[in-house]
């Protein structure tokens, strides 16, 4: 039976995070004619439940980062209808005559079994599945061949094939990825390489769509990479790979020569993005906290430019520039050195972002501020101002 479900998906910035959950969804066999609209935050597919339960819809939303739930679900016209676990519930013939029912089935599977960055085995290749079932009534019975009209018409003979065969439906994988039991997996042929491996990476350090972009090339240029798609709003790339030719180290290994960071997201452990949500809370509250004590005393010289009233706008202008200079010092290196590094990343790719714009606006008052302290030092030999004025022409708060 195949069903028409609408999605109402929260999280959604952009053209990205269609592209994004279009993928993921794109992974399950059963998933088809899929529409992503971030826009309106909702999303419609096709889906065949003999191949995919609504469950794994859910699933493979929530793993792409989005929140997600079913709005309407809606079985397409010209499905046949499924009764639960396969049974029929139909009126017997009353002739009593004999009527027998035929089962064949049929597998074949040509591939080979990999693990998946989660750990678990699965199978990779071509499966042909053959079933088929006849009938043997007696002639001219016309309620034997009602029943078997009715039966044709009311019952999946793929759940009928299992429930006869004595076996459990499990939500299949995908034609090309069949879960296997990890006890039947040689060990040797789990090791594997894949021509097809796709990851998710957990990126940290972006700024804005411009960082998105330099990680995205970065990812490109790794030898054996097919695919690389880049989500700024949910700091997460989905990359297509060939494993003969990279790894997820040499993934990491770019993102991290880029100027960011990088992580694979282990579907298993779900608290993941929460963990790392409140450390880059906890990191940037740090800092700003270290910036503001650290900015305080310029903000406070500033201050006293305008306002002639305030304590100490007699005694402190000639201190002005040195407490200035040590105080901008660390906040400019030290607490911005990301936006430097942001900055040289984006070089290295030929173009700018917003690293760019705050590192070279910040370094152009700290280095214009500390070549006039420079020269008004050499010209007389001090390092505060003289005469009780402050020394002229420093934008240290500026920097700060």
């Amino acid at each position: 039976m195949k069903k028409h479900l609408k999605l109402k998906i929260t999280g959604m910035h952009c053209a990205s995070c269609e592209k994004i959950i279009t993928m993921e969804l794109g992974e399950l066999a059963g998933a088809s004619n899929i529409k992503i609209n971030s826009a309106a935050g909702t999303g419609e597919l096709d889906l065949d439940l003999a191949l995919n339960q609504e469950e794994e819809v859910l699933a493979a939303v929530k793993k792409a980062g989005y929140e997600v739930e079913i709005i309407n679900a809606a079985e397409l016209p010209g499905a046949v209808a499924t009764l639960p676990d396969g049974q029929v519930s139909l009126k017997q013939p009353s002739t009593g005559k004999p009527l027998k029912v035929k089962l064949e089935t049929s597998v074949q599977a040509e591939g080979r079994v990999l693990t998946g960055h989660d750990g678990q085995p699965y199978f990779e290749g071509k499966i042909k599945n053959d079933k088929r079932a006849e009938f043997d009534m007696p002639e001219n019975d016309r309620d034997s061949q009602n029943f078997i009209d009715q039966l044709a018409k009311s019952a999946n003979l793929s759940n009928l094939f299992d429930k006869v065969m004595g076996t459990e439906k499990k939500s299949a994988a995908g034609p090309d990825r069949l879960p296997v039991k990890p006890t039947a997996v040689p060990a040797t042929e789990a090791k594997e390489l894949s021509a097809s491996k796709r990851i998710s990476l957990s990126l940290s350090g972006m700024h804005c769509a411009s960082c998105a972009n330099i990680i995205e090339r970065s990812l490109k240029k790794v030898p054996g990479v097919k695919e690389g798609n880049v989500n700024f709003a949910a700091e997460k790339a989905s990359v297509l790979f060939d494993e003969t030719k990279a790894t997820a180290a040499d993934l990491i290994a770019a993102v991290k020569a880029a100027g960011y960071k990088a992580v694979i997201v282990d579907a298993r452990d779900t608290e993941f993005e929460a963990r790392k949500r409140r450390a880059e809370i906890t990191g940037y509250r740090k800092k700003f906290l270290i910036s503001m004590i650290l900015s305080l005393p310029m903000l406070y010289f500033m201050l006293i430019d305008f306002f002639k009233w305030l304590p100490g706008v007699n005694s402190l202008p000639p201190y002005f520039g040195i407490v200035s200079l040590l105080l901008a010092t660390p906040v400019q290196f030290i607490i911005g050195y990301g936006f430097y590094g942001g900055m040289w990343s984006s070089l290295k790719m030929k173009t700018f972002n917003m690293d760019s714009l705050i590192a070279i606006g910040t370094s152009t008052a700290y280095l214009y501020s500390l070549v006039y302290f420079i020269i008004y030092f050499i010209q007389t030999g001090s390092l505060i101002g003289l005469g009780g004025v402050k020394i002229p022409e420093l934008y240290f708060e500026t920097a700060a």
